[in-house]
């Protein structure tokens, strides 16, 4: 946007979007965080009370029993984030067709999981694990956790799909749910009835199946905007043929990311055991399991941001997605940095909790090395989802691919056999540094080919954008910008008309949220002001953070929570209201 400097005191900012952001990030974090504590957790346990050689064997089963996570994340992260993108776009029935869509694979993508590797258990683990003494237990989990990977998938999926909806406590809810039951039933299986390596699997499996149950709250809220539609009906089927390939092209990188990171593990497991044994497994078990409680930092920062990215990008704000990014990267790469120093400072008592005898410290430093590479990785992860959810699915894919099987898997392999474990843990930070370097050259790339600002691939301007703003709303702020709408669109050669309608109807927008908000006792709600002219229309974008308020109700004919009486000019003066409430946005279109 072009701004008149003398004219313009209110700019852009990220206050409407950060508060609800980090609603976000801190429900997304402690579910994240908690399941992905739950899973170290769960390899603690295991060998606090079975040994190291049952942990081990469980952490050869991870790659294949990652399959459930992939296949998550390909429906989870596809579905929710085109749900996004349709609410902002307000195309509410193909929002619930994506959601029924993810449902619906989400079911049978567990039923040929099950088919295929159940009965194929013992096979498998005899392929994947390096010595005798581990493949038994690596079987045995296997096919009991595959067995139930429906609820695996599902409790994932639901995660997602809750959030994109505004339902980011409930989403919250699903996974802690999912976590923690399989902790206590991991202590109730494994220490109370001495099941052993059984009692883990069955304790995952119980855990999804509570999380999926929790997930079933969603259908009795009042204000859920996702419901089951008949996608087998004559008329939807072209609604999910035009939905199927965008949800599967949208979630290819991030699950493609699982796949080739599990596959990478797979087979330096399978190596480093063939060399250096048990110990060397353990060593990278560690490692991962480090590196997994610190990706739960930028995985909810990626996660919680695809909702409202797909929003933004669905209205086509590019300048609230760029605010968006600036303090999504700040905040959270700030989070990264100060718990790798933590990391890197406390690694020989790492080793210690996961009950991995390191008396030589070469564990502990080996750690250290590979610590240097969580920074890059967590750039890395974000830009995944953030090129996913703007549909530039080519660069996210082609990140995917060079980070694990271009360069990791290779240069693992290549330094593992002249610097052993040394090697490993230089390939994995060499891996993700070469990964960013590539992500900004095709970023360049495209940028060119298609006119769009550097590497956030945005358009480098809106000439049908005359004005945007944001403002807390309070008297003082009401009165002052309507003035400066008003003097910056005639400033323009906006009609004075048109100038003075539009500056009207915004004021009376603002001042009856404030009134509402008032009667709430709510203070600190943010607006984004937005405002476009296209041939003879000008168009009004309000956008704001605070309670459900929908201009085009009838005060009459609605609930006095719900009434908004006092738009009598703006009604008179309007040729078409829109109102959408998304992600708990309310988001109000105003043609003038």
């Amino acid at each position: 946007m072009e701004a008149n400097n003398l004219l313009q005191n209110y700019k852009r900012t990220n206050k409407t979007l950060i508060k609800k952001y980090l609603e976000f990030f801190f429900s997304m974090l402690l579910s994240v965080v908690f399941l992905q504590f739950t899973t170290v957790a769960d390899t603690i346990i295991v060998g606090k009370l079975l040994g190291t050689a049952p942990m081990s064997g469980i952490k050869v089963a991870m790659p294949i029993i990652n399959i459930l996570v992939v296949l998550g994340t390909l429906i989870g992260v596809g579905s929710g984030t085109i749900t996004s993108i349709m609410l902002g776009q307000r195309k509410n029935k193909e929002a619930s067709a994506s959601f029924t869509i993810s449902i619906i694979f989400s079911i049978v993508a567990g039923i040929v999981v099950a088919a295929i590797f159940v009965p194929l258990a013992n096979q498998i683990g005899s392929l994947i694990a390096s010595n005798e003494e581990i493949s038994g237990f690596t079987a045995t989990y296997i096919r009991i956790v595959m067995a139930g990977g429906f609820f695996f998938i599902l409790a994932s999926v639901l995660g997602m799909m809750l959030r994109s909806d505004g339902f980011a406590k409930l989403s919250m809810f699903v996974l802690i749910t999912g976590g923690g039951m399989n902790v206590v039933f991991d202590l109730i299986f494994m220490k109370v009835l001495n099941m052993g390596v059984d009692g883990s699997a069955y304790a995952t499996i119980l855990g999804m199946f509570l999380a999926c149950l929790v997930g079933t709250l969603y259908f009795f809220s009042k204000n859920h905007s996702l419901r089951f539609i008949n996608i087998f009906k004559k008329e939807n089927k072209p609604l999910v043929k035009q939905l199927l390939k965008p949800i599967f092209k949208t979630g290819i990188s991030s699950s493609l990311r699982v796949l080739f990171t599990n596959a990478a593990l797979l087979v330096l497991n399978y190596l480093i055991g063939k060399r250096i044994g048990v110990f060397g497994i353990a060593i990278l078990t560690v490692c991962s399991n480090i590196q997994l409680i610190l990706s739960s930092i930028f995985t909810a920062g990626g996660q919680a941001m695809t909702p409202l990215c797909g929003v933004l990008y669905g209205e086509k704000d590019s300048t609230g997605i760029k605010l968006l990014l600036q303090f999504v990267f700040i905040f959270v790469m700030a989070i990264v940095i100060v718990l790798t120093i933590v990391a890197e400072i406390i690694s020989p008592q790492l080793f210690s909790l996961f009950s991995v005898a390191d008396p030589d410290g070469l564990g502990a430093f080996y750690l250290r090395i590979y610590l240097i590479g969580i920074i890059p990785i967590a750039i890395n992860y974000m830009m995944i989802y953030y090129y996913s959810t703007i549909q530039k699915q080519k660069i996210a894919l082609v990140m995917t691919f060079c980070e694990n099987i271009i360069f990791y898997l290779p240069l693992g392999i290549g330094l593992l056999y002249p610097l052993n474990m040394l090697g490993v843990t230089i390939a994995f930070v060499v891996s993700e540094a070469l990964s960013i370097a590539v992500m900004v050259l095709f970023a360049k790339l495209d940028s060119k080919k298609h006119n769009l600002t550097s590497v956030l691939l945005l358009p480098k301007e809106n000439t049908d954008l005359l004005y945007e703003a944001s403002i807390l709303a309070d008297s003082t702020n009401l009165v002052k910008i309507s003035e400066e709408i008003q003097n910056i669109l005639k400033s323009k050669n906006i009609d004075e008309s048109n100038a003075y309608k539009t500056a009207l109807a915004i004021e009376e927008m603002l001042n009856n949220t404030i009134n509402l908000e008032r009667n709430k006792k709510r203070k600190n709600i943010a607006f984004d002001v937005l405002v476009y002219s296209s041939g003879k229309t000008v168009t009004i974008s309000l956008r704001d953070n605070g309670i459900a308020n929908n201009p085009t109700l009838d005060g009459n004919n609605v609930e006095e929570e719900n009434r908004f009486d006092s738009i009598v000019v703006l009604n008179k003066i309007a040729k078409n209201i829109k109102y959408n409430r998304v992600i708990e946005l309310n988001h109000t279109i105003i043609e003038l």
